[in-house]
């Protein structure tokens, strides 16, 4: 107990200290014109639309910024564009570049603590939100949930915010009502959802997984399982007889059938893997960087309350919901899962019953409807271009 008490002062200590030294660092670095600081999931990931805007910037107009990005020592950054600057989180260099940057681009809300940001005044913060439209409340409709330390730290993040990135009607008004946030929101699309436009980028990814796994691209029917984490960390809800539903699916679109299994990162090492993947047939993809590179790749996706549902909506493929747990699930919901284009099972039987009896005229009839209608979506590909010509006109 005493250790254990020691260990959570000193780690105190230790974020007080740095705290200090951001702020003196913080008053003697200069802005450098061009300079651009990114992080994603908390220093734990190169991706989400900080890296597509990224890429954006290395193809069109490399000379125009000079792009840093940060991570926690030990992520995997081997394959990133040799033009990318790497720093590491609670290093000096990280504060240094952080404080002498024109644009600060993330994709999670700051934490004062946890990242010890507090931007200057001539300093421009985008935050790009790590989705489009949300199926669970979020923010402030879920304030109670999220607890007081979220909240408070979640209003100090929309009070030094310059920019939010909007993709509908619906997500710009979520973003005015429950984001604490007053400020300018682009609607012109989610800069991580521009590769579902991109054709040839989502023909080369298709055939690399399929090589990879020693499959024909064109003779595969690639089925995405992506059920978002449960608080209780137990695997039920995601044992279904899979062998049997692969069958069906072999059988109704007369393919050869892999399922990809891609579970929440919080669920992960809380479950037990081998107990999901009992078919030779079902590929482990809860490791793969990138989870709109495999919504390019699927073409149909399984789900329950994850909001890539409304991702793959994008793409116009047939998504079936499947939620054992609707009646008793503690994250309220924007929808009711029941009145969406998707086709909504409770139990395994139900799935079955939907997938059996899916008709593609009648999906995309009600889909576009909920796109255009209910959402009024914007999506063109173009995101990322329009955040980088805003930046622009902002240097």
């Amino acid at each position: 107990m005493f250790n254990i008490v020691t260990s959570v002062y000193l780690d105190r200590i230790r974020r007080c200290g740095w705290l200090v030294l951001s702020f003196i660092i913080r008053y003697f670095v200069k802005i450098e014109k061009g300079r651009v600081c990114c992080w994603a999931y908390s220093f734990k990931q190169y991706g989400c639309s900080p890296r597509y805007i990224t890429e954006y910037i290395l193809d069109e107009c490399p000379e125009m910024f000079d792009i840093y990005w940060v991570f926690n020592k030990g992520v995997d950054i081997q394959d990133m564009d040799d033009r990318i600057h790497i720093v590491y989180n609670k290093t000096l260099r990280f504060l240094v570049k952080v404080y002498s940057s024109e644009f600060v681009i993330t994709n999670s809300r700051n934490d004062l603590f946890g990242n010890f940001f507090i931007k200057k005044k001539r300093q421009i913060y985008i935050q790009t939100w790590h989705g489009s439209f949300p199926l669970k409340k979020i923010e402030k409709d879920a304030e109670i949930e999220l607890g007081p330390v979220y909240v408070r730290r979640a209003k100090a993040d929309s009070r030094i915010c310059n920019l939010m990135l909007s993709n509908s009607d619906f997500f710009t008004n979520l973003i005015r009502k429950s984001f604490w946030y007053d400020g300018e929101i682009l609607q012109k699309g989610i800069p991580r959802n521009d590769i579902f436009f991109n054709k040839r980028k989502a023909i080369s990814l298709r055939r690399e997984i399929s090589l990879e796994n020693g499959l024909n691209p064109n003779e595969t029917l690639f089925v995405l399982y992506a059920p978002t984490f449960r608080n209780d960390g137990k695997s039920d809800h995601f044992k279904l007889n899979w062998s049997v539903i692969i069958d069906l699916f072999e059988k109704k679109f007369q393919k050869d059938v892999r399922l990809f299994l891609r579970l929440h990162p919080n669920s992960l090492g809380l479950i037990d893997l081998k107990s999901l993947i009992k078919d030779n047939r079902i590929i482990n993809m809860c490791y793969y960087p990138d989870m709109q590179e495999l919504l390019c790749v699927a073409d149909i996706l399984i789900t329950d309350y994850s909001s890539s549902m409304f991702d793959i909506a994008l793409l116009n493929k047939p998504c079936f919901l499947y939620a054992d747990d609707v009646n008793s699930y503690d994250r309220g919901l924007y929808f009711n899962l029941k009145k969406l284009p998707f086709a909504f099972a409770d139990n395994e039987d139900k799935l079955l019953q939907n997938i059996k009896n899916f008709s593609i005229d009648s999906y995309l009839l009600n889909l576009n409807r909920f796109k255009n209608d209910v959402m009024k979506v914007c999506e063109d590909g173009h995101a990322s271009e329009s955040v980088v010509n805003w930046m622009k006109a902002h240097k």
